[in-house]
C-alpha cells in the first residue's frame, strides 16, 4: 500500500496543462470559485502524475470516469 499525501495549497504546476484531459478542464471551468477550481486542478493533477508513473502511460490519456454518485 502506498499512501500519499498531496498539499493543494500551493502553487499551480506550471505542466497542469499537459497532464490534465479536456473533460478535467470542463469539469474545472463549471466551479464558480477560484480558490476550489484551483484545489480541483492540482488534486486532478496530482492523482494524474500518479497513476500514470504507477501505470507506465501518459497522465493525460488515462480514462476517469464517475457515475450518479459521484
Amino acid at each position: 500500500m502506498h499512501v500519499w499525501i498531496v498539499d493543494l495549497t500551493g502553487a499551480m504546476p506550471l505542466d497542469a496543462i499537459a497532464h490534465l484531459s479536456d473533460s478535467d478542464w470542463q469539469r474545472a471551468s463549471r466551479i464558480v470559485f477560484a480558490p476550489d477550481r484551483e484545489r480541483f486542478v492540482r488534486s486532478r493533477y496530482a492523482m494524474r502524475r500518479l497513476l500514470g508513473n504507477y501505470l507506465g502511460i501518459a497522465s493525460h490519456d488515462i480514462a476517469i470516469t464517475s457515475n450518479q454518485h459521484g
